[in-house]
């Protein structure tokens, strides 16, 4: 299975349904840019909250 892009906002949005939250109803709570100074560059660290209900199986 491949690993999402960590930089792409709706990575976590896929790791919070393979982490068992339901498809239908996920949402992206916050995105976070926090620059990297100490890079070399234009880098960035993107963090990504997504949350939603669990689905309940059975």
């Amino acid at each position: 299975m491949r690993r999402p892009d960590r930089a792409d906002p709706g990575a976590g949005r896929v790791l919070a349904i393979r982490a068992g939250a339901d498809p239908g109803r996920v949402r992206i709570t916050t995105v976070t840019d926090v620059p990297m100074t100490s890079m070399p560059g234009n880098c960035a660290r993107v963090i990504v909250t997504a949350g939603g209900p669990l689905v309940v199986l059975g």
